[in-house]
């Protein structure tokens, strides 16, 4: 529990993450039951809320939840949005998971660079976003470069974390693991 930070149950009216989530045979296991959403964030107390670049890379895959989506990001500890996000991998589960990299000026944050990876939710793939401050978002699929983004890229602290709604069909999000490395 350490290295995981669940939001409150009860977060935004609809994050029950304490009873959703499980660990069991060598993974988190997010439970999707159609009415409840999950989210927290990855890292321990003291770190999670700190990284100011460097790798960030996620294990998973998904079965059932069609309807249902997650956002795996890399968000502002500040909670402005225009100091960047950065969502891979992000989408609904019946299509594929993509790159969502949003515009860090004021009042157009909604405006983002996407990349789809064509590749389904229901394998196994790492996702790795390596981010260098203001300089450079690089996005890899299973280890392979696939969307590089030298522009809205951040300079201020973020949280590595993710959110999955509360709407679509029964199924599970299966996360074996989770890597950051912070560039200082």
């Amino acid at each position: 529990r350490n290295s995981w930070q669940p939001y409150p149950d009860g977060a935004g009216g609809k994050y029950y993450s304490d009873e959703l989530i499980s660990a069991h045979d060598g993974y988190l296991d997010v439970a999707l039951d159609g009415e409840r959403g999950a989210a927290g964030t990855f890292g321990t107390p003291t770190g999670a809320w700190s990284h100011v670049g460097g790798t960030f890379s996620i294990r998973a895959r998904a079965t059932g939840g069609d309807g249902n989506g997650i956002a795996v990001m890399l968000w502002p500890t500040s909670n402005a949005w225009a100091d960047g996000e950065l969502n891979y991998p992000e989408g609904q589960f019946d299509g594929s998971p993509r790159v969502f990299h949003h515009s860090m000026l004021q009042g157009l944050e909604r405006r983002t660079e996407h990349y789809n990876t064509r590749v389904s939710w229901n394998d196994w793939h790492t996702y790795t976003t390596e981010w260098v401050p203001g300089k450079i978002i690089r996005y890899y699929l299973d280890g392979k470069l696939v969307f590089t983004v030298p522009r809205n890229v951040p300079t201020t602290p973020h949280r590595y974390m993710f959110q999955i709604g509360n709407w679509g069909d029964p199924g599970h999000v299966q996360i074996d693991w989770v890597r950051t490395y912070d560039t200082e």
